[in-house]
């Protein structure tokens, strides 16, 4: 019995094509990725993947119109057609980013008020710039941008909390974040 089990076993492996490529439900990242963005759509915020904005806006990756409760998330694989192509890195940082605006909305106020308040003190967010691995001359970069794009101090300051936060944090350490912050400002 055991050495048919066995043999059925190594069958298998034998089958298996050298370069197997993970299927969305099957590498632990997408999975945590996949329930972080059914945790955003518990709280009532519409995720959209790949919508015409994306091509419109060809520069970004995503953003979060907090006042509609609208997450939206371009892939850089993207098809004209919109269909959900395989996830990159960059996507997935691109979610925890802009999930993040989310827990700044809730942080002030209430989900979809149209106010941000940063989740950080000054001294945390220093801390997590440092631990994300930014440069000086990358969180300079980023200031310039902004300040091109015309937002405020307060925003660049957002901006920078997300940004690092999405380096340093994972899919579910954000997903308890957004839980614990969206969870207890919603229900007041």
């Amino acid at each position: 019995m055991m050495k048919n089990l066995l043999f059925a076993i190594s069958l298998l492996f034998v089958s298996l094509p050298a370069s197997a490529s993970w299927d969305f439900d099957y590498r632990p990242e997408e999975l945590q990725h996949k329930r972080l963005l059914n945790d955003v759509e518990s709280l009532g915020v519409q995720v959209v993947i790949n919508d015409g904005y994306c091509e419109k806006l060809n520069m970004l990756n995503g953003f979060y119109f907090n006042k509609k409760k609208q997450l939206y998330i371009c892939q850089d694989n993207r098809l004209i057609d919109g269909d959900i192509t395989e996830w990159t890195e960059n996507d997935f940082d691109t979610i925890r980013h802009e999930v993040f605006h989310l827990i700044q909305d809730c942080n002030d106020g209430k989900l979809g008020d149209g106010k941000y308040k940063p989740f950080y003190s000054d001294d945390e967010l220093i801390q997590v710039i440092l631990d994300s691995g930014m440069t000086m001359k990358r969180l300079q970069r980023y200031v310039n941008l902004y300040t091109i794009l015309d937002e405020s101090s307060h925003g660049i300051m957002l901006e920078l909390e997300a940004i690092s936060s999405s380096k340093v944090m994972s899919a579910d350490d954000i997903s308890k974040m957004l839980n614990d912050v969206c969870l207890k400002e919603n229900q007041k």
